[in-house]
């Protein structure tokens, strides 16, 4: 009988050692999940990351360096100028601004801005002619860079450069150009003007 009440005990406490230890290993917290809030926040950082560096990398293709000795015979058909672009403040001096979109293609778009200098010739008809045009004006102003999202890859598609100081060398010094000089003078004049206008925006504007 004592032999029987022993092993009964034993049982008991070996029963109750088991559930204990069954507790302890299913009683910790179980792990976080992740909220849509969390997830989308992370999805956010990400873009915002990406985005940084494909700008910076735009920047650093464009240059930096502020040197109108760099300005290049380029065509932009019908006509060739000399053109030398940067952006003095560097990579990482830009600001941005995302906005949402219904496209599935591209759902976010960037609106990036920076400063910028732009050197130029007057357009001209024949690429020799641009060769030998070394009166060059100097644009200093803001550009707004497009960059849409496609393919978790940010694309540069346009962007619009806004002059807020036009100057030309003149022996050695840069001057203001006075806005009456720079004015056509006759019907022929004016018309050719406004041709190279249009021309100049379609071409810095995307």
């Amino acid at each position: 009988m004592k032999h029987i009440v022993m092993r009964w005990l034993l049982v008991c406490v070996l029963s109750c050692l088991l559930l204990s230890c069954a507790g302890l290993r299913g009683g910790g917290d179980a792990p976080a999940e992740r909220t849509d809030a969390t997830v989308r926040e992370t999805g956010d950082s990400e873009r915002e990351a990406s985005l940084k560096r494909a700008v910076r990398d735009y920047i650093e293709k464009v240059g930096t360096r502020d040197d109108s000795g760099q300005a290049a015979v380029v065509r932009y058909k019908p006509y060739f100028c000399k053109v030398y672009e940067c952006y003095p403040e560097g990579p990482d001096a830009f600001d941005f601004s995302l906005r949402e979109t219904e496209s599935r293609t591209t759902p976010i778009v960037a609106n990036v801005t920076a400063r910028k200098i732009r050197y130029a010739t007057r357009l001209h008809h024949k690429r020799e002619d641009a060769r030998q045009d070394d009166t060059l004006i100097r644009e200093s102003g803001m550009e707004t860079m497009t960059f849409e999202l496609r393919h978790n890859q940010w694309v540069r598609v346009g962007g619009l450069f806004v002059s807020e100081r036009k100057e030309r060398s003149v022996e050695g010094r840069w001057i203001p150009v006075e806005e009456e000089a720079e004015q056509a003078s006759g019907a022929e004049g004016a018309d050719e003007k406004g041709r190279l206008g249009r021309f100049w925006s379609r071409l810095f504007g995307g």
